[in-house]
Protein backbone atom coordinates (compact mmCIF):
# COMPACT_ATOMS: atom_id res chain seq x y z
CA UNK A 1 0.00 0.00 0.00
CA UNK A 2 2.86 2.21 1.02
CA UNK A 3 4.54 1.75 -2.81
CA UNK A 4 1.14 2.15 -4.19
CA UNK A 5 0.66 5.94 -2.77
CA UNK A 6 4.13 6.89 -4.46
CA UNK A 7 3.21 5.35 -7.38
CA UNK A 8 6.13 2.48 -7.73
CA UNK A 9 5.48 -0.63 -8.89
CA UNK A 10 7.05 -3.70 -7.83
CA UNK A 11 7.15 -7.71 -9.38
CA UNK A 12 5.79 -8.93 -6.67
CA UNK A 13 7.43 -12.51 -6.21
CA UNK A 14 5.38 -15.44 -4.27
CA UNK A 15 7.76 -17.18 -1.47
CA UNK A 16 5.78 -18.84 0.56
CA UNK A 17 2.79 -21.94 -0.31
CA UNK A 18 0.10 -22.33 1.89
CA UNK A 19 -3.28 -24.15 1.94
CA UNK A 20 -5.15 -21.57 3.67
CA UNK A 21 -3.64 -18.64 1.48
CA UNK A 22 -4.50 -19.91 -2.37
CA UNK A 23 -3.71 -17.02 -3.92
CA UNK A 24 -2.29 -15.03 -6.14
CA UNK A 25 -2.09 -12.13 -3.73
CA UNK A 26 -2.41 -13.33 -0.43
CA UNK A 27 -2.26 -10.35 1.48
CA UNK A 28 -5.32 -8.79 -0.68
CA UNK A 29 -6.93 -12.30 0.15
CA UNK A 30 -6.92 -11.88 4.07
CA UNK A 31 -7.61 -8.15 3.97
CA UNK A 32 -10.72 -8.86 2.17
CA UNK A 33 -11.61 -11.99 4.60
CA UNK A 34 -11.15 -9.30 7.65
CA UNK A 35 -12.87 -6.89 5.86
CA UNK A 36 -10.07 -4.16 6.08
CA UNK A 37 -9.75 -0.89 3.89
CA UNK A 38 -6.76 0.95 3.09
CA UNK A 39 -7.73 3.56 5.53
CA UNK A 40 -8.46 1.02 8.47
CA UNK A 41 -5.35 0.55 10.92
CA UNK A 42 -7.16 -1.42 12.80
CA UNK A 43 -8.61 -3.34 10.17
CA UNK A 44 -4.74 -3.87 8.57
CA UNK A 45 -3.16 -4.93 12.03
CA UNK A 46 -5.82 -7.60 11.86
CA UNK A 47 -5.00 -8.75 8.77
CA UNK A 48 -1.37 -8.41 9.28
CA UNK A 49 -1.46 -10.72 12.17
CA UNK A 50 -4.09 -12.87 10.43
CA UNK A 51 -1.51 -13.57 7.27
CA UNK A 52 1.67 -13.82 10.01
CA UNK A 53 0.08 -16.49 11.69
CA UNK A 54 -1.67 -18.66 9.02
CA UNK A 55 2.64 -18.20 7.39
CA UNK A 56 4.23 -19.32 9.84
CA UNK A 57 2.25 -22.45 11.08
CA UNK A 58 1.38 -23.56 7.42
CA UNK A 59 3.96 -21.94 5.23
CA UNK A 60 6.46 -23.81 3.35
CA UNK A 61 9.01 -22.10 1.03
CA UNK A 62 8.67 -22.54 -2.52
CA UNK A 63 11.50 -23.25 -5.26
CA UNK A 64 12.28 -19.08 -5.22
CA UNK A 65 13.85 -19.50 -1.76
CA UNK A 66 16.96 -21.84 -3.47
CA UNK A 67 18.29 -24.27 -0.87
CA UNK A 68 15.21 -23.56 1.30
CA UNK A 69 12.86 -24.82 -1.11
CA UNK A 70 10.15 -27.27 0.56
CA UNK A 71 11.29 -26.13 4.47
CA UNK A 72 8.42 -25.21 7.42
CA UNK A 73 8.39 -21.43 7.91
CA UNK A 74 8.36 -22.61 11.66
CA UNK A 75 11.98 -24.29 11.45
CA UNK A 76 13.49 -22.28 8.94
CA UNK A 77 13.24 -18.97 10.71
CA UNK A 78 16.56 -19.23 12.73
CA UNK A 79 18.67 -20.56 9.65
CA UNK A 80 17.67 -17.51 7.44
CA UNK A 81 18.26 -15.29 10.38
CA UNK A 82 21.99 -16.51 10.52
CA UNK A 83 22.16 -16.17 6.94
CA UNK A 84 21.17 -12.72 6.60
CA UNK A 85 23.24 -11.45 9.58
CA UNK A 86 26.03 -13.27 8.04
CA UNK A 87 25.55 -11.48 4.91
CA UNK A 88 25.56 -8.25 6.86
CA UNK A 89 22.15 -8.02 5.30
CA UNK A 90 20.49 -7.74 8.66
CA UNK A 91 21.14 -7.06 12.49
CA UNK A 92 19.19 -8.30 15.48
CA UNK A 93 16.77 -6.18 17.57
CA UNK A 94 14.84 -7.88 20.30
CA UNK A 95 11.34 -5.93 21.30
CA UNK A 96 8.68 -7.33 23.46
CA UNK A 97 5.44 -9.46 22.44
CA UNK A 98 3.56 -7.37 23.49
CA UNK A 99 3.23 -4.10 24.94
CA UNK A 100 3.86 -4.52 28.62
CA UNK A 101 3.39 -1.92 31.55
CA UNK A 102 4.52 -2.06 34.99
CA UNK A 103 1.73 -2.41 37.82
CA UNK A 104 2.58 1.33 38.59
CA UNK A 105 1.34 2.28 34.79
CA UNK A 106 4.61 3.14 33.34
CA UNK A 107 5.21 1.79 30.35
CA UNK A 108 8.12 -1.20 30.44
CA UNK A 109 11.81 -0.76 28.57
CA UNK A 110 13.49 -4.11 27.78
CA UNK A 111 17.26 -3.75 28.80
CA UNK A 112 19.82 -5.11 26.94
CA UNK A 113 22.57 -6.71 30.07
CA UNK A 114 26.02 -7.35 29.23
CA UNK A 115 26.69 -10.91 29.76
CA UNK A 116 23.44 -11.86 30.56
CA UNK A 117 22.72 -15.87 31.31
CA UNK A 118 20.32 -17.56 29.30
CA UNK A 119 18.74 -21.13 29.66
CA UNK A 120 18.23 -22.46 25.73
CA UNK A 121 15.20 -24.12 25.45
CA UNK A 122 15.58 -25.23 21.99
CA UNK A 123 17.78 -28.55 23.08
CA UNK A 124 15.84 -31.87 24.11
CA UNK A 125 12.52 -30.47 22.73
CA UNK A 126 11.15 -34.04 21.20
CA UNK A 127 11.52 -35.25 24.73
CA UNK A 128 9.44 -32.17 25.76
CA UNK A 129 6.88 -32.90 23.43
CA UNK A 130 6.52 -36.36 24.21
CA UNK A 131 6.12 -34.82 28.25
CA UNK A 132 3.44 -32.53 26.77
CA UNK A 133 1.22 -35.78 24.81
CA UNK A 134 1.74 -37.45 28.49
CA UNK A 135 0.69 -35.17 30.60
CA UNK A 136 -3.15 -34.43 30.71
CA UNK A 137 -4.25 -30.92 30.65
CA UNK A 138 -7.56 -30.06 31.20
CA UNK A 139 -9.47 -27.90 29.65
CA UNK A 140 -7.96 -29.36 26.60
CA UNK A 141 -8.73 -26.66 24.72
CA UNK A 142 -5.26 -25.30 25.82
CA UNK A 143 -3.26 -28.36 24.34
CA UNK A 144 -2.71 -26.15 20.93
CA UNK A 145 -1.13 -23.46 23.25
CA UNK A 146 1.02 -25.65 25.30
CA UNK A 147 2.63 -27.04 21.48
CA UNK A 148 2.35 -23.62 19.85
CA UNK A 149 4.89 -22.00 22.46
CA UNK A 150 6.90 -25.15 22.65
CA UNK A 151 7.49 -24.69 18.73
CA UNK A 152 8.33 -21.07 19.45
CA UNK A 153 9.86 -20.89 22.23
CA UNK A 154 13.95 -19.97 22.25
CA UNK A 155 16.50 -18.90 24.60
CA UNK A 156 14.88 -16.92 28.11
CA UNK A 157 17.15 -14.69 30.63
CA UNK A 158 17.90 -16.90 33.56
CA UNK A 159 19.54 -14.56 36.33
CA UNK A 160 19.59 -10.35 37.09
CA UNK A 161 21.34 -8.10 38.49
CA UNK A 162 19.31 -6.76 41.49
CA UNK A 163 16.68 -7.75 44.50
CA UNK A 164 16.76 -11.25 46.40
CA UNK A 165 17.13 -14.44 45.49
CA UNK A 166 20.21 -16.89 45.50
CA UNK A 167 23.17 -16.41 44.09
CA UNK A 168 24.16 -17.51 40.16
CA UNK A 169 26.52 -20.82 40.90
CA UNK A 170 28.48 -19.82 37.65
CA UNK A 171 28.42 -16.55 38.28
CA UNK A 172 28.44 -14.84 41.98
CA UNK A 173 27.35 -11.73 40.51
CA UNK A 174 24.21 -12.92 39.47
CA UNK A 175 20.97 -13.59 41.13
CA UNK A 176 18.71 -16.23 39.41
CA UNK A 177 15.94 -15.57 37.52
CA UNK A 178 12.49 -16.60 39.68
CA UNK A 179 10.86 -17.97 36.45
CA UNK A 180 13.95 -19.82 36.15
CA UNK A 181 13.76 -21.85 39.35
CA UNK A 182 10.09 -21.89 40.07
CA UNK A 183 9.69 -24.92 37.86
CA UNK A 184 11.43 -27.53 39.79
CA UNK A 185 10.54 -26.04 43.35
CA UNK A 186 8.04 -28.41 44.04
CA UNK A 187 10.44 -31.58 44.47
CA UNK A 188 12.07 -29.69 47.59
CA UNK A 189 8.35 -30.37 49.43
CA UNK A 190 8.86 -33.97 48.91
CA UNK A 191 12.21 -33.99 51.61
CA UNK A 192 12.36 -30.20 53.14
CA UNK A 193 10.81 -31.96 56.29
CA UNK A 194 14.19 -34.91 56.33
CA UNK A 195 16.65 -31.81 55.71
CA UNK A 196 14.98 -30.10 58.90
CA UNK A 197 14.49 -32.65 61.25
CA UNK A 198 18.41 -34.00 60.70
CA UNK A 199 19.44 -29.75 60.54
CA UNK A 200 21.50 -30.09 57.39
CA UNK A 201 23.52 -27.14 55.98
CA UNK A 202 22.44 -25.53 52.68
CA UNK A 203 26.19 -26.16 51.83
CA UNK A 204 25.58 -30.05 51.73
CA UNK A 205 22.90 -30.11 49.60
CA UNK A 206 24.97 -29.94 46.67
CA UNK A 207 24.89 -31.09 43.20
CA UNK A 208 25.63 -35.15 44.31
CA UNK A 209 23.02 -34.96 46.81
CA UNK A 210 20.43 -33.80 44.27
CA UNK A 211 21.46 -36.09 41.55
CA UNK A 212 21.04 -39.10 44.09
CA UNK A 213 17.54 -38.17 45.25
CA UNK A 214 15.92 -37.50 41.67
CA UNK A 215 17.61 -40.33 40.44
CA UNK A 216 19.30 -42.76 42.14
CA UNK A 217 22.95 -42.07 40.60
CA UNK A 218 26.07 -40.96 42.72
CA UNK A 219 28.04 -38.37 40.30
CA UNK A 220 30.63 -37.60 42.66
CA UNK A 221 31.00 -37.64 46.95
CA UNK A 222 28.34 -37.49 49.03
CA UNK A 223 28.61 -34.86 51.56
CA UNK A 224 25.90 -35.46 53.78
CA UNK A 225 24.92 -39.35 55.54
CA UNK A 226 24.17 -41.56 53.50
CA UNK A 227 21.42 -43.05 54.92
CA UNK A 228 20.11 -40.12 55.33
CA UNK A 229 20.81 -39.54 51.29
CA UNK A 230 18.67 -42.88 51.04
CA UNK A 231 15.78 -41.49 53.25
CA UNK A 232 15.50 -38.23 50.77
CA UNK A 233 15.61 -40.59 48.09
CA UNK A 234 12.61 -43.04 49.04
CA UNK A 235 10.35 -39.82 49.95
CA UNK A 236 11.09 -38.39 47.01
CA UNK A 237 10.26 -41.46 44.83
CA UNK A 238 7.07 -42.24 47.29
CA UNK A 239 5.57 -38.83 46.84
CA UNK A 240 6.07 -38.04 42.81
CA UNK A 241 5.13 -37.37 40.57
CA UNK A 242 2.79 -34.33 40.69
CA UNK A 243 -0.83 -35.82 40.25
CA UNK A 244 -2.09 -32.19 39.14
CA UNK A 245 -1.02 -28.75 38.91
CA UNK A 246 -3.50 -25.99 38.59
CA UNK A 247 -3.13 -22.86 37.87
CA UNK A 248 -4.25 -19.76 35.70
CA UNK A 249 -3.74 -19.99 31.65
CA UNK A 250 -1.66 -16.54 32.33
CA UNK A 251 1.00 -19.00 33.18
CA UNK A 252 0.72 -21.47 30.38
CA UNK A 253 3.76 -18.93 28.21
CA UNK A 254 6.35 -18.91 31.46
CA UNK A 255 5.75 -20.75 34.34
CA UNK A 256 4.31 -23.75 33.13
CA UNK A 257 5.74 -24.19 29.55
CA UNK A 258 9.28 -24.24 31.49
CA UNK A 259 7.62 -26.47 34.02
CA UNK A 260 7.07 -29.59 31.76
CA UNK A 261 10.66 -28.24 30.56
CA UNK A 262 12.67 -28.77 33.71
CA UNK A 263 10.68 -32.17 34.24
CA UNK A 264 10.77 -34.20 30.93
CA UNK A 265 14.91 -33.30 30.64
CA UNK A 266 15.86 -33.89 34.44
CA UNK A 267 13.62 -36.61 35.69
CA UNK A 268 12.73 -40.11 34.15
CA UNK A 269 9.18 -40.70 32.83
CA UNK A 270 7.69 -41.87 35.95
CA UNK A 271 8.50 -38.72 37.86
CA UNK A 272 7.07 -36.37 35.01
CA UNK A 273 3.41 -34.66 35.96
CA UNK A 274 0.21 -36.48 35.55
CA UNK A 275 -2.06 -33.76 34.53
CA UNK A 276 -2.07 -29.42 34.37
CA UNK A 277 -5.44 -27.88 35.16
CA UNK A 278 -6.19 -24.20 34.22
CA UNK A 279 -9.05 -21.70 34.94
CA UNK A 280 -9.35 -18.37 32.95
CA UNK A 281 -9.22 -15.28 35.16
CA UNK A 282 -11.85 -14.07 37.44
CA UNK A 283 -13.66 -10.79 36.92
CA UNK A 284 -16.00 -8.56 39.00
CA UNK A 285 -19.56 -7.74 38.40
CA UNK A 286 -18.52 -7.91 34.86
CA UNK A 287 -15.79 -6.09 34.72
CA UNK A 288 -11.73 -6.85 34.72
CA UNK A 289 -10.12 -6.69 38.32
CA UNK A 290 -7.86 -4.16 38.51
CA UNK A 291 -6.78 -1.48 42.14
CA UNK A 292 -7.25 1.13 39.68
CA UNK A 293 -10.81 0.36 38.98
CA UNK A 294 -11.55 0.08 43.02
CA UNK A 295 -13.23 -3.45 41.84
CA UNK A 296 -10.81 -6.08 43.28
CA UNK A 297 -12.20 -8.34 45.93
CA UNK A 298 -9.61 -9.21 48.63
CA UNK A 299 -10.45 -13.21 49.89
CA UNK A 300 -9.66 -11.58 53.31
CA UNK A 301 -12.94 -9.43 53.31
CA UNK A 302 -14.36 -12.57 52.18
CA UNK A 303 -14.15 -14.18 54.79
CA UNK A 304 -15.32 -11.34 56.82
CA UNK A 305 -17.75 -11.33 55.16
CA UNK A 306 -19.66 -14.67 54.06
CA UNK A 307 -19.31 -18.34 54.84
CA UNK A 308 -16.37 -19.96 53.85
CA UNK A 309 -19.28 -22.98 52.45
CA UNK A 310 -21.16 -20.52 51.20
CA UNK A 311 -18.26 -18.94 49.01
CA UNK A 312 -17.01 -22.35 48.03
CA UNK A 313 -20.08 -23.07 46.72
CA UNK A 314 -20.24 -20.27 44.62
CA UNK A 315 -16.96 -20.52 43.31
CA UNK A 316 -17.45 -24.14 42.36
CA UNK A 317 -21.34 -23.39 40.75
CA UNK A 318 -20.78 -20.44 39.09
CA UNK A 319 -18.30 -21.70 36.20
CA UNK A 320 -16.41 -24.45 34.74
CA UNK A 321 -12.21 -23.90 33.76
CA UNK A 322 -12.94 -23.33 30.80
CA UNK A 323 -15.03 -20.05 31.38
CA UNK A 324 -14.50 -16.80 33.36
CA UNK A 325 -15.67 -16.69 37.14
CA UNK A 326 -17.59 -13.10 37.17
CA UNK A 327 -17.44 -12.68 40.97
CA UNK A 328 -21.61 -10.89 41.61
CA UNK A 329 -21.94 -10.02 45.71
CA UNK A 330 -25.39 -10.31 44.66
CA UNK A 331 -25.18 -13.79 43.54
CA UNK A 332 -23.32 -15.31 46.67
CA UNK A 333 -25.57 -13.52 48.90
CA UNK A 334 -28.35 -15.36 47.38
CA UNK A 335 -27.18 -18.98 47.75
CA UNK A 336 -27.13 -19.08 51.93
CA UNK A 337 -31.23 -20.28 50.69
CA UNK A 338 -29.81 -23.08 49.04
CA UNK A 339 -28.04 -24.56 52.09
CA UNK A 340 -30.97 -23.22 53.93
CA UNK A 341 -33.08 -25.94 51.88
CA UNK A 342 -30.22 -28.10 51.94
CA UNK A 343 -30.21 -28.42 56.20
CA UNK A 344 -34.25 -28.33 55.99
CA UNK A 345 -34.60 -31.47 53.78
CA UNK A 346 -31.42 -33.57 55.70
CA UNK A 347 -33.38 -32.53 58.51
CA UNK A 348 -36.64 -34.25 57.46
CA UNK A 349 -34.82 -37.52 56.18
CA UNK A 350 -32.66 -38.04 59.01
CA UNK A 351 -35.65 -37.75 61.36
CA UNK A 352 -37.65 -40.85 59.83
CA UNK A 353 -38.27 -43.75 61.53
CA UNK A 354 -40.42 -46.42 60.25
CA UNK A 355 -40.71 -49.97 59.66
CA UNK A 356 -43.55 -50.57 57.16
CA UNK A 357 -44.04 -50.96 53.98
CA UNK A 358 -42.08 -48.70 51.00
CA UNK A 359 -43.22 -47.59 47.60
CA UNK A 360 -42.41 -47.66 44.08
CA UNK A 361 -41.39 -43.62 44.56
CA UNK A 362 -38.60 -44.95 46.74
CA UNK A 363 -37.07 -46.79 44.12
CA UNK A 364 -37.55 -43.91 41.56
CA UNK A 365 -35.34 -42.00 44.34
CA UNK A 366 -32.86 -44.17 44.62
CA UNK A 367 -32.72 -44.08 40.91
CA UNK A 368 -32.39 -41.03 40.10
CA UNK A 369 -29.82 -40.51 43.28
CA UNK A 370 -27.34 -42.79 42.00
CA UNK A 371 -27.42 -41.79 38.50
CA UNK A 372 -26.47 -37.94 40.13
CA UNK A 373 -23.66 -39.54 41.77
CA UNK A 374 -22.40 -41.64 38.79
CA UNK A 375 -22.44 -38.54 36.89
CA UNK A 376 -20.59 -36.23 39.04
CA UNK A 377 -18.06 -38.55 40.34
CA UNK A 378 -17.36 -38.94 36.29
CA UNK A 379 -17.41 -35.20 35.69
CA UNK A 380 -14.47 -34.81 38.50
CA UNK A 381 -12.54 -36.95 36.44
CA UNK A 382 -12.52 -34.70 33.58
CA UNK A 383 -12.22 -32.01 36.23
CA UNK A 384 -15.77 -30.39 35.41
CA UNK A 385 -16.33 -28.97 38.74
CA UNK A 386 -19.72 -27.07 37.91
CA UNK A 387 -21.41 -30.61 36.53
CA UNK A 388 -20.70 -31.87 39.64
CA UNK A 389 -21.98 -29.76 41.90
CA UNK A 390 -25.38 -29.54 39.46
CA UNK A 391 -25.25 -33.02 40.02
CA UNK A 392 -24.57 -33.93 43.53
CA UNK A 393 -25.62 -30.57 45.63
CA UNK A 394 -28.85 -29.15 43.22
CA UNK A 395 -29.58 -32.44 41.34
CA UNK A 396 -30.10 -34.90 44.49
CA UNK A 397 -31.42 -31.55 46.55
CA UNK A 398 -33.99 -30.78 44.07
CA UNK A 399 -35.03 -34.79 44.01
CA UNK A 400 -36.06 -34.72 47.41
CA UNK A 401 -37.76 -31.58 47.35
CA UNK A 402 -39.83 -32.77 44.56
CA UNK A 403 -40.74 -36.27 45.91
CA UNK A 404 -41.00 -35.52 49.95
CA UNK A 405 -44.57 -36.06 49.11
CA UNK A 406 -44.87 -39.17 47.53
CA UNK A 407 -42.47 -40.78 49.60
CA UNK A 408 -44.07 -42.27 52.84
CA UNK A 409 -41.96 -42.67 56.56
CA UNK A 410 -40.80 -46.20 55.37
CA UNK A 411 -39.10 -44.79 52.47
CA UNK A 412 -37.21 -41.67 54.09
CA UNK A 413 -36.13 -44.03 56.86
CA UNK A 414 -34.41 -46.43 54.05
CA UNK A 415 -32.90 -42.93 52.37
CA UNK A 416 -31.55 -42.12 55.84
CA UNK A 417 -29.87 -45.44 56.24
CA UNK A 418 -29.15 -45.93 52.45
CA UNK A 419 -27.84 -42.74 51.05
CA UNK A 420 -27.36 -39.72 53.42
CA UNK A 421 -24.03 -40.22 54.69
CA UNK A 422 -22.84 -41.12 51.16
CA UNK A 423 -24.98 -37.84 50.12
CA UNK A 424 -22.62 -35.69 52.90
CA UNK A 425 -19.74 -37.65 51.91
CA UNK A 426 -20.52 -36.32 48.19
CA UNK A 427 -20.56 -32.53 49.21
CA UNK A 428 -17.75 -32.65 51.84
CA UNK A 429 -15.82 -31.13 49.24
CA UNK A 430 -17.74 -28.54 48.35
CA UNK A 431 -19.51 -27.54 52.03
CA UNK A 432 -17.31 -28.96 53.96
CA UNK A 433 -17.86 -27.39 57.68
CA UNK A 434 -21.74 -27.83 56.55
CA UNK A 435 -21.47 -31.69 55.86
CA UNK A 436 -19.12 -32.71 58.89
CA UNK A 437 -21.19 -30.31 61.30
CA UNK A 438 -24.68 -32.51 60.14
CA UNK A 439 -22.32 -35.61 60.82
CA UNK A 440 -21.69 -35.37 63.87
CA UNK A 441 -24.98 -33.64 64.66
CA UNK A 442 -27.07 -36.70 63.32
CA UNK A 443 -24.61 -39.15 64.89
CA UNK A 444 -24.07 -40.38 60.91
CA UNK A 445 -20.79 -42.43 61.76
CA UNK A 446 -17.21 -42.15 63.59
CA UNK A 447 -14.59 -39.73 62.60
CA UNK A 448 -14.70 -37.23 60.16
CA UNK A 449 -16.92 -37.32 56.96
CA UNK A 450 -13.14 -35.93 54.87
CA UNK A 451 -11.58 -38.88 56.18
CA UNK A 452 -13.68 -41.52 54.99
CA UNK A 453 -14.21 -43.00 51.73
CA UNK A 454 -17.11 -42.53 49.75
CA UNK A 455 -16.77 -45.97 48.42
CA UNK A 456 -17.73 -47.67 45.08
CA UNK A 457 -20.84 -45.88 43.24
CA UNK A 458 -24.00 -48.84 44.19
CA UNK A 459 -24.82 -50.26 40.51
CA UNK A 460 -28.74 -49.58 41.56
CA UNK A 461 -30.75 -48.99 38.10
CA UNK A 462 -34.00 -49.79 37.48
CA UNK A 463 -34.90 -49.46 33.66
CA UNK A 464 -38.68 -49.86 34.63
CA UNK A 465 -39.00 -47.49 36.95
CA UNK A 466 -36.81 -45.15 35.11
CA UNK A 467 -39.85 -45.54 32.28
CA UNK A 468 -42.49 -45.07 34.54
CA UNK A 469 -41.20 -42.13 36.16
CA UNK A 470 -40.83 -40.49 32.79
CA UNK A 471 -44.65 -41.02 31.91
CA UNK A 472 -45.96 -39.75 35.09
CA UNK A 473 -44.22 -36.52 34.51
CA UNK A 474 -45.01 -36.17 31.13
CA UNK A 475 -48.52 -37.05 32.34
CA UNK A 476 -48.53 -34.85 34.63
CA UNK A 477 -47.37 -31.98 32.89
CA UNK A 478 -50.35 -32.65 30.12
CA UNK A 479 -52.63 -32.74 33.27
CA UNK A 480 -51.39 -29.56 34.20
CA UNK A 481 -51.60 -27.67 31.13
CA UNK A 482 -54.82 -28.80 30.54
CA UNK A 483 -56.48 -28.04 34.12
CA UNK A 484 -55.13 -24.15 33.88
CA UNK A 485 -56.39 -24.06 30.22
CA UNK A 486 -60.19 -24.63 31.37
CA UNK A 487 -59.55 -22.70 34.35
CA UNK A 488 -58.97 -19.67 32.13
CA UNK A 489 -61.54 -20.48 30.58
CA UNK A 490 -64.11 -20.31 33.45
CA UNK A 491 -64.22 -24.02 33.99
CA UNK A 492 -64.76 -25.39 36.66
CA UNK A 493 -62.97 -28.70 37.41
CA UNK A 494 -64.06 -31.58 39.96
CA UNK A 495 -62.09 -34.31 38.59
CA UNK A 496 -59.56 -35.92 36.76
CA UNK A 497 -59.36 -39.15 35.63
CA UNK A 498 -55.87 -40.80 34.15
CA UNK A 499 -56.62 -43.93 32.10
CA UNK A 500 -52.93 -46.12 31.85
CA UNK A 501 -52.97 -48.95 29.20
CA UNK A 502 -50.54 -50.50 30.94
CA UNK A 503 -51.06 -52.19 34.76
CA UNK A 504 -47.63 -51.63 36.11
CA UNK A 505 -48.17 -47.96 34.47
CA UNK A 506 -51.51 -48.22 36.47
CA UNK A 507 -49.95 -49.27 39.84
CA UNK A 508 -47.17 -46.56 39.71
CA UNK A 509 -50.32 -43.60 39.39
CA UNK A 510 -52.66 -45.44 42.19
CA UNK A 511 -49.28 -45.38 44.43
CA UNK A 512 -49.16 -41.60 43.77
CA UNK A 513 -52.97 -40.54 43.90
CA UNK A 514 -52.66 -38.60 47.13
CA UNK A 515 -50.09 -36.36 45.63
CA UNK A 516 -52.26 -35.87 42.67
CA UNK A 517 -55.37 -35.18 44.45
CA UNK A 518 -53.16 -32.51 46.71
CA UNK A 519 -51.75 -30.90 43.52
CA UNK A 520 -54.53 -30.74 41.45
CA UNK A 521 -57.23 -29.81 44.25
CA UNK A 522 -59.16 -31.97 42.50
CA UNK A 523 -60.12 -35.57 43.06
CA UNK A 524 -58.43 -37.76 40.71
CA UNK A 525 -59.27 -41.48 39.58
CA UNK A 526 -56.88 -43.98 37.65
CA UNK A 527 -58.03 -46.84 35.70
CA UNK A 528 -56.92 -49.39 33.19
CA UNK A 529 -57.40 -49.13 29.38
CA UNK A 530 -59.12 -52.38 29.66
CA UNK A 531 -61.80 -51.85 32.53
CA UNK A 532 -62.73 -47.87 31.31
CA UNK A 533 -65.71 -47.14 30.25
CA UNK A 534 -64.77 -43.64 29.26
CA UNK A 535 -64.86 -42.37 25.23
CA UNK A 536 -60.89 -41.54 26.23
CA UNK A 537 -59.74 -44.98 26.86
CA UNK A 538 -59.16 -45.78 23.21
CA UNK A 539 -56.25 -42.39 22.92
CA UNK A 540 -54.37 -44.44 25.95
CA UNK A 541 -51.02 -46.41 24.87
CA UNK A 542 -48.06 -47.22 26.71
CA UNK A 543 -45.94 -43.95 27.77
CA UNK A 544 -48.74 -42.20 27.23
CA UNK A 545 -52.09 -42.60 29.26
CA UNK A 546 -55.38 -40.78 28.80
CA UNK A 547 -56.57 -37.60 30.46
CA UNK A 548 -60.13 -37.05 30.96
CA UNK A 549 -61.28 -33.89 32.71
CA UNK A 550 -64.98 -33.32 34.49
Amino acid sequence: MALKRIGKEVKKIKVINSPSLESDNPAQFICEKVNATENDREGINKAVKEIYKIEFYEGILNENCEEFNGMKVSEVKNKLTEKFVSQGKAIKIYEPTIKAKCRCGTSIIVATLENQWFLDFNHDKAKVKQCLDYIKIIPDVYVKQFNDILDWLDKRPCARKRGLGTKLPQDPNWIVESLSDSTLYMTLYTIIDLIRENNVPPEKLDKQFFDYVFTGKVSGELQVDKNFAEKARQAFDYWYPINQRHTAIAHISNHLIFFVFAHAVLLEKKYWPEMISLNELVISEGAKMSKSKGNVVPILKLTQQHSVDVYRLYCLNSADLNGKMDYREKDISELYYSVQRLEAIVKEISEANASGKTSLNLKNVLNQFYRNYETGVNATEKMKLREYVQRVFYGNLNLLEANTKRLNESDKTVLKNKILLTWLKLLNPIIPHFTEEQNEKLSLSNGLVSLSEIGEIEEYYDEEIEGLENTFQKTLNDSRNLVQILRKKGRQVASMKVICSEKNEGEYFTENINYLNELFGVQTIIELKEDSKSEKAVKSIRGKPAIEVN
